[in-house]
């Protein structure tokens, strides 16, 4: 299995990652690891390579050759790349040494604008696997047969994210007040991801605070977009409303679902959204965008509002509607909440689709 890496914090594409690793174990199947920023040694008892100890300039053209040398050593049964970066190498490994390959899309990636080399080991992979319909409706406009592709979703970590109470500590620590609403955002701060939604859900706050009173905005995670926001808030006049968390370590995140009353990221090119996952297993409501992979996520709406993420004041309404407890009654109940997201995405849900997926890939 080729990543970007399995150890630190690398997003939701390392999630999908480690998650896929915990499914492979239980078939009682070696596997070999390949992190381009890990360091090498061994995860769960499976060996881990990496590419980590060169600079970045030089890093990516060690683990291509760490990839290839080991493809040719090992002649893997399959080769699967969770990231399309690695789609052109395993093309190669493939035509030196016939390993087949599967290549994962995520969402924004699988572009008509990828390069050509990108493009061909897409569409020459022995299976794609993508984590929404979103994606796969990509996949297939730039030439993927429909044959080729399945859809496995996310999954989350019913371990780390349940319902929890509201942090006195943690709000303290954000300045937020006592008895104010929360709503909250976990997203790199990325010019590139601008797609994510907090600029809308920026543009409701004053329509949320005049009709409800305190509404506060937490944005959890860091990125050069965050002086942009800022600048927002302040033209908006709700820089006392929002607060900017910075980067917020794995283990202190289920802290901030169960302190937030909504969790909103209304985007307009999100492939799934983990965090939604994480969120409502948490027992927190959620309100994502009509547009994209969040779709998939929050099952058709069946699991959370979805609002056309282009239209302020549906992002509004929406949230309103949320903080008032208007919506489905086991949104506003944590534990049925974490229970319907569990049966849709969980662990079981999610190792039924991998299976199905190797299968098909003729791995058994």
């Amino acid at each position: 299995m080729w990543s970007p890496g399995f150890t630190g914090f690398g997003g939701g594409i390392a999630a999908f990652g480690k998650a896929l690793v915990q499914v492979l174990l239980l078939k009682a199947r070696p596997i070999t690891l390949c992190g381009r920023d890990d360091v090498g040694g061994s995860l769960l008892g499976q060996p881990l390579h990496g590419a980590g100890r060169w600079s970045l300039p030089l890093r990516k053209l060690a683990y291509a050759w760490l990839l290839l040398r080991l493809a040719g050593a090992q002649r893997p049964e399959l080769v699967i790349c969770t990231h399309l970066n690695y789609g052109p190498v395993a093309l190669v490994a493939r035509i030196l040494f016939g390993i087949p390959y599967a290549v994962v899309g995520h969402g924004v990636e699988v572009d008509p604008g990828m390069s050509v080399l990108r493009r061909m080991a897409l569409r020459r992979a022995s299976a794609v696997w993508v984590v929404s319909r979103w994606t796969r409706d990509r996949a297939r406009a730039l030439g993927v047969h429909p044959d080729r592709i399945e859809i496995l979703g996310n999954t989350v970590d019913p371990g780390r994210f349940h319902p929890g109470t509201t942090s006195d500590s943690l709000r303290s620590g954000l300045a937020v007040p006592a008895g104010a609403r929360v709503v909250l955002t976990v997203a790199r701060l990325d010019p590139a991801e601008g797609y994510k939604g907090c600029d809308a859900v920026l543009r409701a706050l004053p329509r949320l605070n005049a009709a409800m009173g305190a509404v506060h905005y937490v944005i959890a995670g860091r990125g050069e977009d965050e002086v942009r926001l800022r600048e927002l808030a302040r033209q908006l006049k709700i820089e006392d409303r929002v607060h900017f968390a910075g980067f917020v370590d794995g283990s202190d995140l289920p802290g901030y679902y169960a302190t937030a009353d909504v969790y909103a990221m209304p985007s307009l090119g999100e492939g799934f959204g983990i965090v939604f996952l994480e969120a409502m297993a948490s027992g927190t409501p959620v309100l994502g965008g009509n547009l994209d992979g969040t779709l998939d996520a929050l099952d058709d709406g069946r699991l959370g509002a979805l609002v056309d993420p282009r239209d302020d004041d549906a992002v509004a309404s929406g949230l309103q509607s949320l903080l008032e407890g208007r919506g489905e009654d086991f949104w506003f109940e944590p534990l049925r909440l974490r229970e319907a997201c569990l049966d849709r995405h969980g662990p079981a849900a999610f190792q039924e689709r991998i299976d199905q997926a190797l299968a098909r890939a003729g791995v058994h």
